[in-house]
């Protein structure tokens, strides 16, 4: 009997026992962080990775060069003073869309050469300045560029033509689309503060002029309902040939730096050393500030009054690097 009774109580504490097993939760799913978005250090927009293939294509601006072909399509142009302080020339930097049809492509100067040397992309030219303290040549060849497009040197010219409809030296045009094929991975350094949005605060500026002279008048009107700046040219708008689209901006930069003409041939110099005013126009509104550029090799920095970085709209950008004659009025 006390055998029954023992085997019966072993049974009961047995039982209780698997009736007190609870089955171990799962794990809680870890939530990985989610990445933030590679942005685009031309016009930041989202990309997939920080590899580009990008040329910057030096373009005329003379009234035989006008209009142009494939401004409208450039995601940072700047412009720049050249000989005689009375000419400008653009320097436009293509990434992602490339015309078929840019130019006319003009020689580069050697304040061009250091703009380009903070980018780390490919250069298109007819040939540049060579002698004296304007050698724009030898300043490019000692330094990296990673493909080079030159028309007098005959370097990759397979993607060059000239149009018999304009004279020389206004004629010479290249198909960006072909060329691009051919383009390596490029690593550009970053120079704009990009966001989606931003509220500026500063005066009013609906209506921009930036006049380099009399015949060399850059005009904006802001446009509301883009929030972007259509631009003209001595009251003209200005239409893309390429596209037949207008150059609409987004963000539009003037950057104040000592010039001074050398040679007989009057090249202009700018010293983009070590800080100087700028001036932005952004979503209709006019900030002061400032850039910033430390060292040879340093990208320029443009900063707010504070010292923080400006932001920037996503889109594209128009730096007009100034000297103290450069008339500047907004309303």
């Amino acid at each position: 009997m006390f055998k029954k009774i023992l085997i019966m109580s072993l049974l009961f504490f047995l039982l209780g026992a698997c009736a007190q097993e609870v089955e171990e939760p799962e794990p809680e799913p870890i939530e990985e962080p989610t990445p933030e978005p590679e942005i685009n250090v031309f016009n930041g927009s989202v990309t997939d990775d920080q590899t580009y293939q990008a040329v910057a294509v030096m373009i005329g601006n003379t009234s035989h060069a006008r209009p142009q072909s494939g401004l409208s399509m450039a995601d940072v142009v700047y412009e720049i003073s050249v000989e005689t302080m009375t000419i400008t020339r653009y320097m436009a930097i293509f990434e992602g869309e490339f015309p078929e049809k840019v130019g006319p492509i003009r020689s580069i100067r050697l304040p061009f050469v250091t703009m380009l040397d903070e980018w780390d992309v490919g250069i298109a030219h007819f040939g540049g300045a060579s002698k004296g303290e304007g050698d724009a040549m030898s300043a490019l060849e000692a330094m990296y560029v990673p493909i080079r497009y030159d028309g007098v040197l005959n370097i990759n010219t397979d993607y060059f033509w000239r149009d018999d409809t304009r004279i020389a030296p206004h004629n010479a045009y290249m198909n960006l689309s072909e060329a691009s094929e051919d383009l390596p991975d490029m690593w550009p350094r970053e120079h704009f503060n990009f966001v989606d949005e931003y509220t500026y605060v500063g005066e009013d500026a609906t209506e921009i002029d930036i006049n380099y002279t009399p015949s060399i008048r850059n005009g904006y009107e802001y446009d509301s309902s883009i929030n972007r700046y259509v631009k003209s040219l001595n009251d003209e708008e200005c239409i893309d040939e390429y596209n037949d689209e207008p150059v609409i901006v987004t963000n539009i930069v003037v950057q104040h730096a000592d010039h001074k003409m050398v040679e007989e041939a009057q090249y202009v110099l700018v010293n983009f050393f070590y800080a100087g005013d700028a001036e932005y126009f952004i979503g209709g509104k006019h900030i002061k500030g400032k850039w910033v550029k430390d060292f040879r090799g340093d990208t320029t920095h443009f900063l707010d009054l504070e010292g923080n970085p400006m932001p920037f709209l996503n889109g594209n950008t128009w730096i007009h690097i100034v000297h103290d004659e450069v008339e500047i009025e907004y309303e």
